[in-house]
């Protein structure tokens, strides 16, 4: 095998691999021999068809399929020789092949940049503690009171129907109708609850007030630790996103900004009144998302590499089943979603993601802080 370097950049390169013809020729001879004695055609007893002739119908389908194969591993084995990453799938030009001359072909590859030396202890970011107020627990009792109601028995005006009075209710079972009497033995009416007190608390079990507004405090705390999340995540990468700039291949990026770019061009067309820029100035600011996103990803997915951070079954599986759970009656098409390999895919690298954020955030001096939901909430997280 002979290789030219044709281009060499930052981020780019450009070989010429030549193979030679003899190997390849043998084994596409001896694919189509293999295939032949199988190979069934009108006419012939499976595998007798002559192999002149199973080479007119099949032959050029080998010949790709071994070329392709051949194109596979020369260049794995030589990425892997020179220690060379690229950062998408390598663009392939077949040149010239025939039996006579050597398969030659062009690799263009973009390959991950050059990192600067990341020192996660020199960040210092804020984490967020959830301070629980009194004005959020009032808005708690005032939501509670909204929902629940006391049953209590109604007055002969408000009844719909008369006490010890039998009703028959027709249902359909497995299929087969089913006929069941009822008797009302009581009509309740429901009613406001005017007040959040001890009394209250006893009705859904627990001990006093203290004891409700306490588990109000933790639920309130557990539906916003998200959020805190999200804002802690925003503040480490845009640390990291200024103290570390690098350029990025340009494929990755054209991948992650014509993504976002497609679906912004769609939401203005049907609403451009929710945009504040032109559409120009928009596509600039999405550009430096999208360089931005791509740089902190690669920093991310290096820090998994070199700290042995991973995603195994146990995590994708633990993720699924957390997403389905949140879709009641829609488990199966969370399911069914997730089976599409480039959907797990996707789900495999936000879990890394998140690994990767956990480990970094032990590794930086982190200051907690306390902070009420207003503030949370107005905080901007992205």
């Amino acid at each position: 095998m002979k290789v030219e370097i044709l281009e060499k950049s930052e981020l780019k390169r450009k070989f010429k691999f030549s193979i030679p013809a003899k190997p390849l020729l043998e084994k596409i001879d001896n694919k189509i021999e293999e295939e032949a004695k199988t190979f069934k055609m009108a006419g012939f007893r499976e595998g007798k068809v002559p192999v002149n002739i199973v080479r007119k119908r099949i032959g050029a389908n080998v010949l790709s399929s071994v070329i392709e194969t051949s194109v596979d591993e020369t260049l794995k084995s030589y990425f892997e020789t020179n220690s060379i990453r690229p950062a998408l799938q390598p663009f392939v030009e077949i040149v010239s092949f025939d039996d006579k001359s050597d398969l030659v072909f062009d690799a263009t590859i973009e390959v991950f940049p050059d990192l600067p030396k990341v020192t996660w202890d020199t960040l210092e970011i804020e984490m967020f503690d959830v301070d629980i107020t009194d004005e959020d627990l009032k808005k708690a009792h005032e939501d509670i009171l909204k929902n629940f109601k006391n049953f209590n028995k109604a007055d002969d005006a408000y009844k719909a129907q008369k006490v010890m009075q039998s009703l028959l209710i027709l249902l359909q079972l497995a299929s087969k109708p089913a006929v069941f009497e009822v008797k009302v033995h009581e009509v309740l009416k429901p009613e406001s609850v005017s007040d959040i007190d001890d009394d209250f608390a006893k009705k859904l079990g627990l001990e006093n007030l203290d004891k409700l507004n306490e588990m109000i405090k933790q639920k309130i705390k557990a539906d916003f630790e998200g959020l805190a999340r999200l804002r802690t995540k925003k503040l480490l990468f845009d640390l990291i996103d200024e103290k570390y700039q690098f350029s990025v291949p340009e494929g990755m990026f054209k991948l992650d900004f014509d993504m976002m770019w497609s679906e912004v061009k769609k939401q203005h067309e049907k609403n451009p009144s929710n945009f504040n820029k032109p559409l120009n100035e928009l596509e600039e600011d999405y550009k430096k998302i999208a360089a931005r996103r791509v740089r902190l990803g690669i920093l991310l997915a290096e820090t998994a590499t070199e700290n042995n951070i991973n995603v195994d079954d146990k995590d994708l599986q633990q993720a699924v089943y957390a997403e389905a759970m949140q879709r009641p009656g829609q488990e199966k098409l969370v399911i069914d979603f997730y089976s599409n390999k480039d959907n797990l895919e996707r789900l495999k690298r936000l879990i890394l993601e998140e690994k990767a954020v956990d480990f970094i955030l032990t590794k930086v001096k982190t200051n907690k802080k306390k902070i009420t939901l207003k503030e949370l909430l107005w905080k901007k997280l992205y």
